[in-house]
């Protein structure tokens, strides 16, 4: 894990760690949405802040300085889509945001996957890191490390769940949600089908 992605910036950008009471272990914040262009919600991947039906939750981001930084509203609302590993939790009027992800900077909007295309992400377990794009399905894709790289070579592991994979051209394909235990692969949603079926928007 990096310590970078433990810092609490502000305004709060994607690619930081964030934790749930519920559970308190690490995942990435993806990127951010709106439901009416004023509020801001948070988006990541469902295991990341529950294994329950909980409809609201504490969410924080952990801080080398300070220990649990309230980032939603207390007792937040949450978002789900049945049986699709994403949650969005409505963050805390008190906190600006910007939409930029920790050290790749600001998105440009969303885009569908298409296999075969470069994706890079920021993540708390990992860092940045390039990938490309494998099969293809209704709901997700899979992402497998870059041809040509080195034995040990990590694109991905468990504290990246919930990290927004990235085109080349800035725009947002997915959310990453999981990876094979040797890292071989990985699996993310498509985030344009999931920020629809949450009732949400991008903030650009």
């Amino acid at each position: 894990m990096i310590a970078n992605y433990r810092l609490r910036y502000r305004p709060l950008r994607a690619g930081v760690a964030i934790s749930s009471a519920e559970l308190g272990t690490f995942g990435t914040l993806g990127c951010l949405a709106t439901s009416d262009g004023q509020d801001r919600w948070g988006i990541t991947a469902r295991h990341v802040l529950t294994r329950t039906n909980a409809l609201r939750m504490d969410v924080f981001q952990p801080d080398l300085r300070v220990v649990g930084a309230l980032v939603s509203e207390s007792l937040a609302d949450m978002k789900f889509v049945a049986g699709l590993d994403v949650v969005a939790f409505r963050i805390a009027r008190t906190i600006t945001t910007t939409p930029v992800i920790l050290e790749l900077g600001a998105w440009q909007g969303v885009v569908e996957p298409v296999s075969g295309m470069t994706v890079v992400k920021s993540g708390f377990a990992t860092g940045v890191t390039r990938a490309r794009i494998g099969q293809v399905d209704a709901e997700g894709f899979q992402v497998l490390p870059e041809p040509g790289m080195p034995p040990g070579y990590a694109a991905y592991a468990a504290g990246d769940s919930g990290a927004a994979w990235m085109t080349q051209d800035a725009r947002l394909v997915g959310i990453h949600v999981s990876q094979s235990q040797q890292g071989a692969t990985g699996r993310a949603l498509r985030l344009r089908s999931a920020l629809t079926r949450l009732g949400l928007r991008l903030v650009v």
